[in-house]
């Protein structure tokens, strides 16, 4: 594209500095032959004001690309863990994949627990916003079900869940007076390894990417992970539904929360929390009941090339444009000499 833009820039000089005053045709009129000159000049005087308005335009093009805003977020959503007792010290750990452009989103959440007696231990895993795992094949088939579970999410070791609606208060503090909002119930029984712990890992295709970018950035909202935000007062109280199974908070959670390794190109605009270590996109916490990470990261690379183009466009249009008094003297200057024959 540059090479072009430079060859019509010789063009336009060319036409700029020839010499009109051999005529192609075999017999011109003097009046063709004296007015000629002042219209290869007003010609190429416009020649040069379209390619610099061009330019800036393409210049201001580009700049709008790079700089772009991306559409909002859907709703981020939560993944939360409960039991069916309490003071259950857990591990709950959560990797979020955006897939190849967003096309597979999925998250493969690890959960294990210590303690005596963990035989029988039930979890519930609740999905709201963009934790919820797809129901739907990609050509728009829906997915068969086991126990309501779609071919979307599965367990290792291999056991028997099931997957139901349910809906959940905005507000686990205010029960009462609290909205409640759909949701996805991934429940069962905590398998239990030889050591005597109980160890889970459960994956999620989902329904929607939790990154979108635009320009040079790229923003990312990812779910919530964790549990109920309860003070550690009531850590200990059931918080599930009148004739349903009860439902407790972990008494203790470890949170690790993995996006995706930073690449070298890649620059962190704006991340909350701070990420640990600062290489990754990875967050840990053992003293909160939830983590929502959030931000955004710049391509290096992207914005190299753009402000390259950038000083690119700018220059040749700084060029064509400061032809454009040389044009325009040059034109006057042959008006006045055919005003004076």
């Amino acid at each position: 594209m540059l090479k072009k833009i430079l060859l019509l820039v010789l063009i336009i000089r060319s036409i700029a500095s020839h010499n009109t005053s051999a005529s192609t045709e075999p017999h011109p009129s003097p009046t063709k032959r004296r007015y000629r000159p002042l219209i290869v000049k007003l010609i190429a005087v416009g020649i040069s004001v379209a390619f610099a308005t061009g330019c800036l335009l393409w210049s201001y093009e580009q700049f709008r690309q790079i700089s772009a805003v991306p559409r909002p977020l859907a709703n981020e959503g939560k993944a939360e863990i409960f039991f069916d007792r309490p003071d259950l010290a857990t591990y709950f750990a959560a990797e979020v994949d955006d897939g190849p452009r967003g096309s597979t989103p999925s998250i493969s959440y690890v959960l294990s627990t210590a303690g005596t007696h963990l035989d029988g231990t039930h979890f519930s895993l609740y999905l709201t916003g963009a934790a919820r795992y797809t129901e739907i094949y990609p050509n728009g088939e829906k997915m068969e079900t086991i126990s309501g579970c779609p071919m979307s999410v599965w367990t290792s070791p291999k056991i028997k869940i099931t997957c139901t609606k349910a809906t959940v208060p905005n507000d686990r503090l205010s029960l009462a007076n609290s909205s409640h909002i759909p949701a996805q119930l991934i429940e069962g029984t905590l398998p239990i390894t030889s050591a005597g712990n109980a160890f889970l890992q459960i994956r999620t295709v989902n329904e929607q990417a939790f990154s979108v970018t635009a320009g040079k950035r790229t923003y990312f909202s990812l779910p919530s992970i964790g549990s109920a935000r309860l003070p550690k007062e009531l850590r200990k109280a059931n918080i599930g539904t009148p004739g349903d199974r009860p439902r407790f908070v972990p008494s203790d959670l470890s949170l690790v929360v993995t996006y995706s390794n930073l690449q070298p190109n890649h620059r962190i605009e704006n991340i909350v929390p701070s990420p640990k270590p600062a290489d990754q996109l990875m967050w840990v916490e053992n003293d909160t009941m939830a983590i929502r990470a959030y931000g955004s990261i710049v391509d290096i690379l992207v914005e190299e090339r753009g402000q390259q183009q950038l000083f690119l466009i700018a220059l040749l249009a700084g060029f064509l444009a400061s032809l454009v008094p040389l044009q325009i003297g040059s034109a006057f200057s042959l008006i006045r000499k055919l005003r004076d024959r």
